[in-house]
């Protein structure tokens, strides 16, 4: 199966339990925050985190930003983490925000982007440039070395380098797209208190990020 989808992601220990996770959601977008339908957040703890993400008819990129820009204010989001995922093409981002950091990671199969980030973890493409990688990728593969051939073949993406080094591990955190039920954390007639509801596939809609021009092209 592949999936095309976008999350946030919070450290485990920001939430006791999902009813409190969405809870916060919902306090966040008391304030500055309009959409005509039903707003559903799904969420699922994936052992070192919580991953979230929203679903309703009206969903579209336009309230991605807008969203992360009000869950930031409140406590709970004080580190937050927005991932792009579409490994129908191999594309990935992994933007991350806390005290003391704001970085972002994109891949492109084994090429990467990004700014203000120190990968400080290992993968198989570390001390290859995208440039060189690419020259690699040219090559017959039966010239190639181990270390070559593994920085094309068995590289890493952003989504991966990017959990292991701010979690220290990479979750399962697809499992989030899967859930069969979701927390009601905005109606258009009131402010709701956090309601369980089962979901409907319906509801179901990609929030696209609008990527940077380097990511773009370097799936070019």
């Amino acid at each position: 199966m592949s999936y095309k989808t976008t999350l946030f992601v919070v450290p485990r220990d920001a939430f006791n339990n999902a009813e409190a996770l969405a809870a916060e959601i919902a306090a966040a977008l008391s304030a500055d925050f309009s959409m005509q339908d039903d707003l559903y957040v799904a969420t699922t703890d994936i052992g070192v985190a919580w991953a979230f993400h929203f679903r309703s008819p009206a969903m579209d990129r336009q309230y991605r930003p807008a969203m992360a820009r009000l869950l930031m204010k409140r406590s709970g989001f004080a580190t937050l983490t927005h991932i792009f995922h579409n490994d129908q093409i191999g594309l990935y981002w992994f933007e991350h925000t806390g005290p003391s950091v704001d970085c972002a990671i994109g891949s492109a199969g084994p090429y990467l982007c990004g700014w203000d980030y120190d990968i400080n973890v290992d993968y198989p493409q570390r001390g290859f440039s995208n440039d060189e990688l690419k020259a690699l990728n040219a090559k017959d593969e039966t010239l190639l070395t181990e270390a070559e051939y593994a920085a094309i073949a068995e590289y890493k993406n952003a989504v991966t380098i990017g959990f292991e080094m701010f979690y220290g591990e990479r979750p399962n955190y697809l499992a989030c797209v899967h859930v069969k039920e979701a927390w009601r954390v905005w109606t258009p007639s009131d402010r709701p208190t956090p309601e369980r509801v089962p979901l409907d596939s319906g509801w179901w809609a990609v929030l696209e990020p609008d990527l940077p021009d380097d990511l773009l092209a370097l799936d070019e």
